[in-house]
């Protein structure tokens, strides 16, 4: 699946599926969370922890984790792949992460998987939210919403490929375009 510039001015024609909410909702709920985190690193007196080396722990985990969720946060209506899979992604990280607070839990330290809740609720029902979220980018109105126009919808495996393959932070999807380039490029990658 290649992503051009004439499918991203196509896909702006096109409006999400309203299931989409449901990802945009849990992504922001998660923005919170590591915000929350955040806000408790800030003040050291205020944490729970034993020792100081969580609250490294913790920042190690957080920033890049808010940094990956606004990432996913602002491609999420875009249409691309490229923006599917970073929620994708992110989601899968977001689940990885809840499931090791669970184990943390489990193994006695209660007050790591407390203090990394959002306010107060259990990383099992973060589980099962962010479960529901990669259900709802799985959903085929989903999938079809985020593959070019004019192509099929490829199967399930050439999405999971997508996931793995498209790097987390790409400088060029950064880049400010102007109108002038953006008619360059789409005269270039229109067939002749």
């Amino acid at each position: 699946m290649r992503i051009r510039a004439k499918d991203s001015v196509n896909a702006a024609k096109r409006t999400a599926p309203g299931v989409l909410l449901i990802a945009q909702i849990v992504l922001l709920v998660a923005l919170f969370r590591y915000l929350y985190i955040l806000n408790y690193i800030i003040y050291p007196a205020a944490l729970p922890l034993e020792g100081s080396w969580m609250t490294y722990v913790y920042l190690a985990y957080c920033l890049p984790m808010s940094l990956l969720v606004i990432d996913a946060m602002i491609g999420i209506t875009s249409s691309r792949p490229d923006a599917w899979a970073k929620v994708v992604r992110t989601a899968t990280l977001m689940l990885l992460s809840n499931i090791a607070y669970t184990i943390l839990n489990l193994m006695g330290y209660g007050s790591l998987a407390i203090y990394a809740s959002t306010l107060y609720v259990g990383s099992s029902t973060a589980i099962v939210v962010v479960i529901a979220m990669l259900t709802v980018m799985f959903l085929p109105s989903v999938r079809k919403f985020y593959t070019p126009v004019m192509q099929e919808v490829p199967p399930i495996k050439d999405w999971l490929k997508l996931v793995v393959y498209i790097p987390l932070f790409d400088a060029e999807s950064y880049r400010f375009v102007s109108k002038e380039e953006l008619a360059e490029e789409l005269s270039e990658s229109e067939p002749e």
